[in-house]
């Protein structure tokens, strides 16, 4: 056999016969051989080139350095962290050089540093790196200046070119608009290599904007304009009134699942919204809905008697108008908690059920739409040991130790208003020995 590595690798072989009818039996014991001797390089190569500390002012950067003895391959790593914590450039190569591209030339620091490998393994890194400057680069120290829109200029268009002065050294710039003028928040921006860029979708609406624009190149951006400038963008006011509010009418009840809200018109409104809460604050929402229409049809009420109130408000692309002062309520439906408990059917009161599974069944009621189930240790229910809704007539509960234990049940009875009461005499039942 030839191409071992010849690098102190252990072997094992062992041999088997055969004829026309098969294979006898492989060895039992197999023998092992070392196949000669080698061990990773124990230093790592002299740096040569970039020296430490010089400035490499190109975007090809050459690294070289010396052999080690015994080695057959090298390692070269790039990074801009002094530990190497992430690796900007590397390579594997069984040369003592290697030229890597696309440095950006900014002035950027890099650290580099070697190691030698062979079949055995790999040797250490350079304790030391070193390191080097790519190229020289600043970032522009002033900002652009500003040409259009002009400062408190009104821009009735959907449509807004801004445009600004060059400034040395920058290859790239930004502009930036807002509805603040610290920029907190950000309508629109945009990076560009022109001095100028229209942006569209305006509201035209009378909003005020503020924008701002800044230079940079691949040592960085340059600072903001220190004055930003403003402009509006049309005219247009929020609605002054809220709508007259139709239906349903204050107080009455709509005994249905589905409820249609409607409303009168706003002049200069072009949308709507509706909320629907159980509370007159409106605290919390139970419905709500936009619409550029004058009514909205809501589904999914409970039809169980919930009082609910309801109101409106009118916008346009300035904002929103005030909602009603005075909201509307209406009853959905009627509804009444099930005046009695199930009657329960198993298990039989004083039963024997030697399960850890155990079935609990009981009786409908009128009314009722779920049901409850209590399991407990104590007649009184001091602590539950399992419970259980569902709206079935009947419930599985899995895991009774089937120890002898005495264990007491009830049921209750409920619908979407609330729940009636619980069976005044539980059963009990004794689940194994």
């Amino acid at each position: 056999m030839t191409g071992f590595p010849n690098d102190g690798t252990a072997y094992y072989w062992r041999t088997r016969a055969g004829n026309a009818a098969g294979w006898g039996p492989w060895n039992t014991t197999p023998r092992s051989f070392t196949n000669g001797t080698a061990a990773a390089p124990a230093t790592s190569p002299a740096m040569s080139s970039p020296s430490n500390g010089t400035n490499v002012s190109s975007t090809s950067v050459n690294f070289s350095w010396g052999t080690v003895s015994g080695a057959t391959k090298y390692q070269v790593q790039v990074s801009t962290q002094s530990n190497f914590a992430s690796v900007y450039r590397h390579n594997g190569t069984t040369n003592t050089s290697y030229n890597m591209t696309g440095f950006p030339n900014n002035g950027t620091v890099y650290y580099w540093r070697t190691r030698a490998g062979n079949a055995a393994g790999w040797g250490p890194w350079n304790t030391t790196p070193r390191s080097f400057t790519n190229g020289t680069a600043a970032a522009p120290a002033t900002s652009p200046a500003m040409s259009s829109p002009s400062n408190g200029a009104n821009v009735s268009s959907a449509s807004v070119n801004f445009s600004w002065g060059t400034v040395s050294g920058a290859t790239k710039y930004q502009v930036q608009v807002s509805t603040q003028s610290n920029f907190a928040s950000v309508y629109r921006h945009n990076g560009t290599t022109n001095t100028s860029y229209n942006m569209t979708g305006f509201p035209n609406n009378g909003t005020v904007y503020s924008w701002r624009t800044r230079a940079g190149n691949a040592a960085g951006w340059g600072p903001w304009n220190t004055t930003p400038r403003s402009f509006t963008n049309g005219t247009a006011a929020a609605p002054a009134t809220s709508p007259a509010m139709s239906s349903p009418s204050n107080g009455t009840n709509v005994s249905s699942a589905s409820v249609n809200f409607s409303w009168g018109t706003v002049s200069g409104a072009t949308k709507y919204q509706v909320q629907v809460s159980t509370q007159s604050n409106f605290s919390t929402l139970y419905r709500y809905n936009g619409t550029t229409a004058t009514s909205f049809t809501m589904n999914k009420f409970p039809n169980d008697g919930t009082v609910y109130y309801w109101r409106t408000r009118a916008g346009n692309a300035a904002a929103w108008g005030p909602w009603n002062t005075t909201p509307r309520s209406f009853t959905n439906g009627t509804a009444s908690a099930p005046a009695t408990s199930p009657s329960m059917s198993s298990p039989a009161n004083g039963a024997y059920v030697p399960s850890t599974s155990i079935t609990f069944s009981w009786g409908t009621v009128s009314g009722a739409s779920k049901y409850q189930v209590q399991v407990s240790t104590q007649s009184n229910f001091a602590t539950i040991y399992r419970h259980n809704g569902t709206t079935a007539t009947s419930f599985t509960m899995n895991r009774f130790p089937n120890d002898g234990t005495v264990y007491y049940w009830r049921t209750r009875a409920g619908n979407a208003t609330v729940w009636g009461p619980w069976n005044t005499t539980p059963r009990s039942f004794t689940n194994g020995p």
